[in-house]
């Protein structure tokens, strides 16, 4: 499966909340 720009995104997204 290829990730999309905004899959990239989203996924940067949740884990900079994670790490705050």
């Amino acid at each position: 499966m290829v990730e999309t720009e905004a899959d990239v995104r989203d996924r940067d997204t949740k884990i900079a909340a994670l790490q705050g």
